[in-house]
């Protein structure tokens, strides 16, 4: 395979993933011009994200001091 269309194919694959469809279309178009078949929507994989976990952020407590 290319080195071209491999560079064209991992870029087409980061575009699907973040949901950028026009991105994706030009990259389509690139491929096509190569004369490769780029992959139909419903070729793609979906990959599951794991979700970064919730920051609880809290007020330390402070200290009191005794009064004499």
């Amino acid at each position: 395979m290319n080195e071209q269309v491999k560079a064209l194919l991992a870029e087409r694959d980061g575009y699907a993933r973040r949901g950028l469809k026009d991105r994706v279309k030009a990259v389509d178009e690139a491929l096509e011009a190569l004369g490769h078949k780029a992959p139909r929507v419903s070729e793609i994989v979906e990959t599951a994200s794991v979700a970064p976990s919730e920051e609880n952020a809290s007020a330390r407590k402070t200290a009191t001091r005794r009064k004499a």
